[in-house]
């Protein structure tokens, strides 16, 4: 895992996710913060890693939910809380709410002259 600043003990299914993302994107180091495509991953091989993921977790992931809960992390929670039978709406919400306060912290940085935009745009896209 490269420059995870949030280091905690994986789950089983973050543990699955990211052995299915190595295969995915052909490399050992993933970062389970960063989405996919980020990553270096393609639309071909988004595709197949929807297929590995279906089989692994009972098709509970489409493929717009890689898009949706971009990260190990996101989707890991998301297929848990499927898993759990909890609604899919507070994972959907955890999303947004963390997206929000991203964008907010930016926006302050900004004021207060903490970088410039190309660094608030670089933030941005790597999230």
């Amino acid at each position: 895992m490269e420059n995870n600043t949030k280091i905690k003990k994986l789950t089983e299914t973050e543990s699955i996710l990211l052995e299915l993302w190595k295969k995915a994107l052909k490399k050992e180091n993933v970062d389970l913060e960063k989405s996919f495509f980020i990553q270096g991953g393609t639309s071909l091989e988004v595709t197949a890693l929807c297929r590995e993921i279906q089989e692994k977790f009972s098709d509970v992931v489409q493929i717009s939910d890689i898009f949706t809960y971009f990260s190990i992390r996101l989707l890991a929670e998301f297929i848990d809380s499927k898993h759990r039978g909890t609604c899919q709406e507070n994972v959907r919400d955890k999303v947004q709410q963390e997206s929000m306060e991203n964008v907010s912290d930016i926006i302050s940085a900004l004021d207060q002259d903490d970088f410039s935009v190309e660094d608030a745009l670089s933030k941005l896209l790597d999230e």
